[in-house]
């Protein structure tokens, strides 16, 4: 399954060079690839977690109920061979502006507080994920109030 990866950043490099991409965007694979990532840091896809990623994955990023499954199929094959998260960052900071990183971080920190408990792990991984999108640390910072606000909100 690591071919398929290297099938999306392949894509991505002919993106660049003018040739037609074929699957999904390289870029949104990633993103998937991330919120498994943080969802499984703490070495358990919790059901709320897994219900949100899924939810984020058609509301927030466009992915159609049809293109969830392979997807994440793909995204998870990724993650499980341990391809280091720069490989990920790197698509994103190429294809994405600042505002649109910024985005991704909030949907990771809503992915993080979805079971309820922020554990030490996934807030030192947060941290590392804001780094290598080149964001600051005020922006993981509001991206995290912001999430907390959101996920911890009284009906």
């Amino acid at each position: 399954m690591l071919h398929l990866l290297k099938r999306y950043l392949n894509a991505a490099l002919a993106s660049a060079a003018g040739r037609p991409e074929e699957g999904p965007e390289p870029a949104l694979a990633a993103a998937a690839a991330l919120l498994l990532a943080v969802a499984e840091s703490d070495r358990h896809l919790a059901p709320e977690e897994d219900r949100l990623i899924r939810l984020i994955l058609k509301r927030d990023l466009g992915v159609t109920d049809n293109e969830v499954e392979p997807l994440l199929e793909e995204a998870r094959s990724a993650y499980d061979k341990q391809i280091d998260f720069f490989e990920f960052t790197s698509l994103l900071n190429q294809k994405y502006p600042r505002e649109e990183k910024l985005k991704i971080l909030r949907l990771l920190w809503q992915v993080v507080f979805a079971d309820g408990i922020l554990e030490e792990h996934e807030d030192h991984l947060m941290h590392r994920l804001a780094e290598l999108l080149n964001l600051s640390h005020k922006e993981l910072i509001e991206a995290k109030l912001e999430a907390r606000r959101t996920c911890f909100r009284a009906p």
